[in-house]
């Protein structure tokens, strides 16, 4: 059972820095998100909350910070790593996929933060509820993310049924881990000689963290359609995975109109 936590002070909490990645496509999507972090967070001291983006939206940091309005909860900072930039150019996406190489900014996790541990949190979710059971989560393992339910590790690891494979819209990490370990370099490598993954970012970070994983509960990255959660609390955190979202589609659910609830409490 998750039990609700009131955090008074930052030293109660393992995790003080968040980060997420996104591009002009989901500018507004994510700034739902993170209010919606904060509208669901009680501490008394500000999280800080790095956001991984191009370099067109290097400039509109302000705005973002405006829109959300939230600054006792969340100190916002926009950051680019150079090895995303040249990264790309090396990243073929189908255009008509959902996603966009913005999603592999993820991948400079440890030379963008300073942090020795943070967590990931996508864009297209919403915080439903106090989200102090989230970043008081000891951390096991280097790599806490929720098995994918959808996806096959043979896609990736041919004929090792019993690896895990896990969907990376939330994941909570060691980045001493990567740094002793090179991870970044090594999976901009792998990149660079390989055909790019069906699900590029979440592929990679499944190749090269699959072996450490360490599983999260549904609860904390709870996909939208897997179940209606009818009769149960809604996850702490609510991903609307796949091509189907709140601002691009008719309200399917409950968490739909959730997601408008929170849209509308943007200062623009």
């Amino acid at each position: 059972m998750i039990h609700s936590v009131v955090v008074e002070d930052l030293d109660q909490l393992v995790f003080n820095t968040l980060f997420t990645s996104f591009d002009d496509n989901y500018f507004r999507a994510a700034a739902v998100s993170l209010k919606s972090i904060a509208k669901n967070y009680n501490g008394t001291t500000a999280l800080d909350y790095y956001c991984f983006v191009p370099l067109d939206l290097m400039s509109r940091e302000q705005e973002f910070i405006n829109l959300i309005n939230e600054p006792a909860k969340l100190n916002i900072k926009f950051v680019n790593a150079a090895g995303f930039n040249e990264l790309i150019t090396h990243v073929s996406i189908d255009p008509a996929k959902w996603y966009s190489t913005s999603a592999m900014h993820r991948l400079f996790a440890s030379s963008l933060l300073s942090s020795d541990t943070a967590i990931y949190i996508d864009p297209d979710t919403i915080a439903t509820r106090d989200i102090a059971p989230l970043l008081s989560l000891p951390l096991m393992g280097k790599m806490m993310a929720f098995p994918e339910m959808d996806r096959s590790i043979q896609a990736i690891f041919p004929g090792q049924e019993g690896r895990a494979y896990f969907n990376d819209g939330v994941f909570i990490t060691d980045l001493t881990y990567w740094r002793e370990n090179d991870l970044e370099n090594k999976m901009v490598d792998y990149v660079k000689n390989n055909p790019t993954p069906e699900y590029p970012d979440q592929d990679l970070l499944n190749i090269f963290f699959t072996d450490v994983l360490y599983p999260l509960h549904p609860i904390f990255n709870g996909l939208y359609y897997l179940t209606e959660y009818t009769n149960f609390a809604p996850p702490i955190i609510l991903h609307f995975i796949g091509p189907v979202k709140p601002w691009n589609s008719p309200n399917v659910n409950t968490y739909f109109d959730m997601w408008h609830e929170i849209d509308k409490t943007l200062t623009a």
